[in-house]
């Protein structure tokens, strides 16, 4: 079994390349803001979270008896943060990269996403359990 900050460090990147490699990168759905590791979006020159920004962090228990990915889609409408929660649905159900296959945690769950709402904002999730083969 790999250290933990080890394991990390590869899931970030399976994470990052199948997102880099695929068809959402560079097209219109592509996150203004970019693809950031952590919960919150990076902040603009005034102090104020940028939106539209997709925002990816790993969770492992102690017992490593749980390990996920979750993504935080930022942005200002939910018409547009729904799309991008579609697209990363459809590039991360069922794959592989790395050894790492990823499954969702909540597979049926496919027509909305769990959302908050905030003033001017709206922050959709998406968690893919992960296991190395």
């Amino acid at each position: 079994m790999e250290p933990k900050a080890d394991l990390v460090r590869r899931v970030i990147n399976a994470t990052m390349t199948i997102l880099y490699e695929s068809s959402l990168y560079g097209s219109s759905l592509w996150p203004k803001y970019g693809i950031s590791v952590g919960a919150y979006p990076p902040l603009n020159r005034l102090g104020n979270h940028k939106m539209d920004c997709v925002c990816v962090g790993v969770r492992i228990d102690r017992d490593s008896s749980w390990q996920a990915i979750r993504f935080n889609i930022w942005g200002k409408t939910y018409g547009r943060a729904f799309k991008q929660y579609r697209q990363l649905f459809l590039l991360f159900d069922k794959a592989i990269h790395d050894a790492i296959f990823f499954e969702p945690v909540y597979p049926e769950i496919t027509d909305r996403m769990p959302a908050h709402f905030h003033d001017e904002s709206v922050m959709g999730m998406l968690s893919f359990k992960f296991t190395i083969q």
